[in-house]
């Protein structure tokens, strides 16, 4: 695989993770200002969020060296 094509990929990637984190915090939110009490698995979406962020971090810092090196 040439580089354009794996940075390409790595960006894709990180879109999709954005949206999915976008997604959960804006539902989260929206659960929080509401007279709905918060579901029973919202442990489960403050997981998802932290470890989404640490994956697009890491997916970032792999983006900035592919571009760097190319």
């Amino acid at each position: 695989m040439s580089k354009k094509e794996e940075i390409a990929l790595l960006r894709k990637e990180i879109k999709k993770k954005e949206r999915d984190l976008y997604r959960v915090n804006k539902e989260m939110n929206t659960w929080n200002t509401g007279r709905h009490s918060p579901p029973s698995n919202a442990g489960n979406f403050k997981l998802f969020v932290e470890t989404s962020k640490k994956e697009i971090a890491d997916l970032n810092r792999k983006l900035a060296q592919l571009e760097k090196a190319g």
